[in-house]
């Protein structure tokens, strides 16, 4: 690659002496092209052919889209006026002859003479660096899209940018977390190399005191929507998680607080009652950073539905999502740490804690949901104790005399949007459905909402549940609404609970197969299980590690306290 075939960008606010020192380092080289933009210098920067953004500085990225939209050469370089560029960078020229690319991601130094640890951490796990310049795979370039979101550590095509109409955030610092990801989620070539050929000097000119840094959310926000569903948006919401750490941890340190007052919580919209501090079984275990109230002033409104935020007041807003469901299909990004949402008087900002932004839910011995009452668990403790007593052979009677062969205690949802995904769940209620079709007839009864004569739904919807099928199926729905690794509700436990086999969709990574369960008792749906002497023998197994599981009062009143704390700790962290 020829230098004259590269122009190099330069944002300038204020750093006479950078620039002063940066420009004599770019004259070797001879660029084909050098554009400064003064953004708001006072006084104004003083030198030949420089592009004045404003007289009011507005931020570096929207001085780089100024300059990209004067650049007349193939390949851009972003540099900041505080950088320096280092002799490598003429190596890296000369092993990328006659390489096109979209992205040449390149190594830098902050000081130490090498990447920083996060970063080196991604390089070697994708085994890059290994030799001067080498492609990328593009499997692995969500995971390489979580290194540090500089613009000067790389070379982009010029055409590249403009074909894709990527640009900046709209957001003074955080800026350029926009076109990183963009850019890396439309690359097809992407060639990294071991050249460390910036030093950069982080914190000179970024304001890491500064308020603003908090700025942070909505260029996540603005970011997500450019994004592939899938691996993508899985990467980007472990981006997100280490800057909402990264950005507390770096605020300067708050005052001493003689006492603490706990922050009041108050559940509100049609849905508040579908939400961890709205179960009574939960209560006890808050502990005293938190308190619930129903009525009277409050610190945070929870809401439990994205459709809920038009039901508020515009206040502080914490949407605390148990139901994957509802955020596939109503949330807009539920894998981002805050989310705008329609509010009775206009748009509405909320932070979120969801399934697919936290680990919250994920299972600790036994799921969230069925920790939620104080019923599953006397149900639980009582018939698994009496299926545990049952033999293998006692289980095969049972099966062989069942009345239904398969049993379907789901809601009616056939229509195709109820299988949609994104942000890593995926809707499971119209193939359920479907299975449910397939197999009716005089050996399958099928109930619950939707279905024809179904009535509303009780209070004592479990029980009446629990009652009609205990005994009476060989094979029980245990297929959740939405498939997520760490989302299992009651459904896997009231098959188990019934004496029949759960039908499950669950791959390897589900929390089903983190019960301790022989694999063998858990049905695929393409297959139809025999009742075999060894599967009944599995079968006596599982029941008796789920005895095991809820025999204890005193440990579940443990994980409901490891719960508590957790989620506890997750809403006080996004208060």
């Amino acid at each position: 690659m020829r230098a004259r075939d590269i122009a190099v960008v330069v944002p300038v606010h204020n750093d006479p002496q950078g620039l002063a020192r940066l420009l004599p380092q770019l004259k070797p080289f001879n660029f084909g092209q050098t554009v400064l933009v003064d953004d708001g210098s006072s006084p104004p920067v003083a030198s030949r052919g420089v592009l004045r953004r404003s007289d009011i500085a507005t931020g570096p990225g929207r001085a780089r889209d100024l300059g990209l939209a004067q650049v007349k050469k193939p390949y851009v370089l972003f540099l900041d006026s505080d950088d320096q560029l280092l002799a490598p960078f003429g190596q890296l020229l000369r092993d990328l002859q006659n390489q096109p690319f979209d992205i040449c991601l390149f190594q830098h130094d902050e000081g130490a003479g090498h990447l920083p640890p996060h970063d080196q951490e991604i390089w070697s796990a994708l085994r890059l660096g290994i030799q001067a310049v080498q492609q990328v795979p593009l499997a692995a370039l969500p995971s390489l899209a979580q290194v540090q979101n500089y613009p000067w550590n790389r070379l982009y095509r010029t055409g590249f940018l403009r074909a894709h109409q990527i640009r900046h955030g709209a957001t003074f610092l955080h800026e350029d977390i926009r076109p990183h990801w963009h850019a890396f989620s439309r690359a097809q070539k992407v060639l990294v190399s071991d050249h460390i050929c910036v030093l950069h000097h982080p914190g000179r000119l970024t304001a890491i005191g500064d308020k603003r840094r908090l700025q942070y959310r909505d260029a996540l926000a603005e970011t997500a929507p450019l994004l592939p569903d899938g691996d993508w948006r899985r990467s980007f919401a472990g981006f997100a998680a280490n800057l909402h750490q990264w950005a507390m941890t770096q605020m300067a340190p708050a005052p001493p607080i003689i006492s603490r007052a706990p922050l009041r919580l108050k559940p509100v919209g049609p849905h508040r009652a579908f939400m961890p501090p709205a179960y009574a079984a939960l209560r006890p275990y808050w502990g005293d950073r938190i308190a619930i109230t129903t009525d009277g002033p409050f610190d945070l409104q929870l809401i439990a539905h994205p459709h809920d935020a038009q039901m508020v007041v515009p206040k502080p807003t914490l949407l605390l999502s148990e139901e994957p469901f509802w955020d596939l299909l109503h949330n807009p990004h539920p894998d981002m740490l805050d989310v705008t949402l329609p509010g009775a008087i206009g748009a509405l900002s909320v932070a979120q804690i969801t399934h697919a932004n936290s680990d919250v839910y994920a299972p600790d011995g036994l799921p969230y949901f069925p920790l939620t009452d104080h019923g599953f668990e006397q149900t639980y403790r009582q018939l698994f104790a009496r299926n545990a007593k049952r033999s293998a052979q006692d289980w095969l009677d049972l099966w062989t005399q069942a009345k239904w062969h398969f049993a379907f205690a789901i809601a009616h949802r056939p229509e195709a949007f109820n299988d949609i995904a994104h942000s890593g769940l995926r809707g499971l209620s119209a193939r359920r459905t479907g299975l449910a079709l397939h197999h009716r007839g005089p050996r399958t009864v099928i109930f619950g909402t939707g279905w024809a004569g179904a009535g509303q739904r009780s209070s004592q919807w479990h029980q009446t549940k629990i009652a009609r099928l205990d005994g009476r199926a060989r094979v029980i729905s245990a297929i959740e609404n939405t498939l997520h690794p760490h989302y299992l509700s009651e459904k896997l436990f009231d098959a188990m609970a019934c004496g029949a086999l759960p039908l499950v969709i669950a791959p390897p990574d589900h929390a089903a197969h983190r019960l301790g369960l022989p694999p063998s008792v858990l049905c695929d749906p393409g297959m139809t299980p025999d009742a075999t002497l060894g599967l009944a023998r599995d079968y006596s197994r599982a029941q008796q590690r789920l005895a095991a599981l809820w025999r204890d009062p005193a440990r579940i009143a443990a994980a409901r306290a490891r719960f508590a704390a957790r989620i506890g700790a997750q809403i006080l962290a996004r208060a």
